[in-house]
């Protein structure tokens, strides 16, 4: 199952990080490393259990969630 979010995924992990207030190194950390071949820097993202049910939570009442999610965040 996903949440069929339309914006790129860097975007949309630090906005729902902010939004829930979660704290750098304590509740989640960030690990910067280069791709070989085009040389782009890549933030791999990883999150303590309770970090990502709460954003599970909060994505499925965002005002601009769809339909889809709203109804699985219901249920």
């Amino acid at each position: 199952m996903f949440l069929k979010v339309h914006q790129h995924f860097s975007d949309w992990i630090k906005k729902q990080l902010n939004s829930i207030d979660a704290e750098v190194n304590s509740e989640f950390t960030c690990f910067l490393f280069k791709r070989e071949g085009n040389n782009a820097t890549l933030i791999e993202y990883t999150l303590k259990i309770d970090i990502a049910k709460e954003i599970c939570m909060v994505a499925g009442v965002a005002p601009r969630t769809n339909k889809e999610t709203k109804i699985l965040s219901n249920q």
